[in-house]
């Protein structure tokens, strides 16, 4: 990702065809990512859908550096469920069943928060 420390207002988008149309319940995608030296942000046509401002986190200073990769992620959430579907719909078709299944299936759950996400550790 490149360095958009310096640029006052950065905007990167990603778009699907099918983001806008999920009924899980969350804000409608596209979502996109803007930066402007204070916070990075994730918004949607409807606004904003999360703020990350720069700044310290466990004691160490948070920049670019891990935001901006979080932003772009998170931003990307609504196509990556929209795949996740494709891949189980089209492996119901097919009546295929394994891992590929099995991860799209459980993405899902954790996007809809139906499934209890892991605990974190922390190593260090």
């Amino acid at each position: 990702m490149p360095d958009d420390s310096n640029n006052s207002n950065t905007r990167v988008s990603a778009m699907a065809p099918d983001a806008s149309t999920s009924p899980v319940g969350h804000t409608p995608g596209p979502w996109a990512t803007e930066v402007d030296g204070t916070a990075w942000r994730v918004l949607s046509g409807d606004g904003l859908v999360c703020e990350m401002p720069l700044g310290w986190s466990d004691g160490s200073p948070v920049g670019d550096e891990r935001l901006g990769p979080d932003a772009c992620l998170i931003a990307a959430a609504p196509e990556l469920l929209a795949v996740a579907q494709m891949v189980v719909e089209a492996s119901e078709l097919a009546g295929f069943s394994g891992p590929l299944g099995n991860a799209a299936h459980a993405a899902i759950a954790k996007a809809r928060g139906t499934t209890p996400t892991p605990e974190v550790s922390h190593v260090g």
